[in-house]
């Protein structure tokens, strides 16, 4: 009895200096990051602004299936601590697109404005916590304000070595998110990589280098970004300013006017748009279907592309098959049509460009009894399937209604207003360039994700009012 006794008392003995001994190995690591940082500046700082200026890949989204998209951003995310509120100036530049925009934003939302067209929209997803937080995750500055606020949920896990130098590996949720993996540098303290798991893209890795000083607070100069161990950016420039005034950041621009009114949700079930054509489903899981003899066609909605058909039977009371599917271009949220469209044992219409991402896709080669290739142009009853190359794509597929002249496509124009005027771009007017070169009976325009529809003559003047930006530094 006495020497289980003795056991007990051992065992809560060893159990009571766990979380000590945790602290102990702990607070070396607090403390030569805390100089690195120098902690008690930067916890009590009223204001930041952070320098970000990066090129992005973007897997499958050029106009070429082979090759990635590169963004070209150039931001600045000034930090108010103390009213808890941002300011972020973005410039973004695509080979469809340049936008030139402010943010800001407080706890209750935000507001957009742009500055290329003088106009501005409200959207309370861009509130103090979402907005700038890439750039966030990518400020080892911030990274390191968080642990040195949160040093009783650090968690340390012993040495590491990292590129031949030993590191000090702790743990702690970053941005509320799950645990995050940080290395310290043993020798500076510094933080050197940062690696998180996300659930469908894998192992997300930041590894910082060329760490300057300012008034005592360090920050790395340089940024490489990983995503399921591919490269996914890269920076130009980092920089950053210690309390730097915020009056002038939050003055709203003046002479600005609203984009228009928000279009309201769509309402549930499909939308009759013309004399056989549906509209169902809204934002990226839109979808169309137009009514032939004996059968449906349809286009978009990625994974909701089987409810949106289950919603159009339900709704109009048909028993008729959805025959083919449209497949716009070959890029990552378009592929994911795929499976529930074949499925539905609907064949896919699409051109050369996209088998082989259909393939990876599906793990195996589509047959023929499941493809339509279109080479040009293809007719499916009345609807007519045109082959259209522009900037964001280079074999584009889309839907033209000669008996409802409508033309349906995605990612070349629309608008998420239920009034007032869209936003023109450039790929939008290489886009309705390539159509007026067809000579098609056009009155309406129908965009993949757009609630609202666009007439021939609001598209004529959107492109008319388009604007060519020139970042100056």
């Amino acid at each position: 009895m006495t020497k289980k006794l003795n056991t007990v008392f051992a065992m809560v003995l060893l159990f009571a200096h766990l979380p000590a001994m945790a602290g102990d190995k702990a607070e070396p690591v607090i403390q030569l990051l805390s100089k690195a940082y120098n902690a008690d500046k930067l916890k009590n700082l009223n204001s930041i602004k952070i320098y970000d200026y990066n090129k992005s890949l973007w897997p499958g989204q050029d106009e070429s299936p082979d090759l990635p998209d590169f963004w070209k951003l150039k931001e600045t995310l000034l930090i108010d601590f103390v009213k808890q509120r941002k300011s972020l100036l973005s410039w973004r530049e695509v080979r469809t697109v340049t936008d030139f925009e402010q943010y800001i934003s407080s706890k209750e939302g935000g507001r957009v404005y742009d500055l290329v067209y003088q106009k501005y929209f409200d959207d309370s997803w861009y509130n103090y916590s979402n907005t700038g937080r890439s750039i966030e995750r990518s400020s080892d500055t911030l990274i390191a304000k968080q642990l040195l606020e949160n040093t009783a949920q650090l968690s340390f896990d012993g040495l590491a070595q990292y590129r031949g130098v030993e590191h000090y590996q702790v743990s702690l949720p970053l941005f509320g998110n799950s645990p995050h993996q940080i290395l310290i540098d043993s020798r500076t303290g510094v933080i050197a990589k940062v690696t998180a798991k996300h659930a469908r893209a894998g192992e997300l890795v930041y590894v910082f280098s060329n760490h300057k000083s300012k008034a005592g607070i360090s920050y790395a100069r340089d940024l490489s970004y990983f995503v399921g161990g591919k490269a996914r950016k890269v920076s130009i420039y980092r920089n950053l300013d210690l309390n730097p005034d915020t009056q002038r950041a939050f003055q709203e621009p003046a002479g600005f006017s609203a984009w228009g009114k928000p279009a309201a949700p769509s309402a549930k079930g499909p939308r009759l748009l013309g004399h056989g054509v549906y509209l169902v489903g809204s934002g990226r899981s839109q979808s169309i279907f137009v009514e032939a003899d004996d059968y449906y066609i349809a286009s978009g909605g990625g994974r909701k592309l089987d409810k949106n058909y289950q919603s159009l039977l339900a709704k109009t009371g048909s028993n008729k098959p959805l025959k083919y599917v449209v497949l716009p271009h070959h890029h990552t949220e378009h592929l994911q049509l795929i499976k529930p469209a074949l499925a539905l044992n609907a064949s896919i219409v699409t051109s050369s460009n996209a088998l082989a991402l259909i393939n990876k896709t599906l793990g195996r080669d589509i047959s023929k009894e499941e493809l339509l290739l279109v080479d040009k142009e293809a007719a499916l009853g009345d609807v007519r399937i045109l082959k259209l190359a522009t900037a964001h794509a280079a074999e584009n597929l889309v839907l033209y209604l000669p008996k409802q002249k409508m033309l349906y496509s995605h990612d070349h124009f629309g608008t998420i207003y239920e009034n007032g005027t869209a936003r023109p771009f450039k790929d939008m007017k290489t886009f309705i360039g390539k159509v007026n070169e067809l000579e098609l009976d056009i009155e309406t325009y129908i965009d993949g994700r757009s609630p609202r529809l666009l007439s021939s003559k609001e598209v004529k003047s959107i492109i008319g009012r388009y604007k060519s930006p020139i970042c100056a530094k």
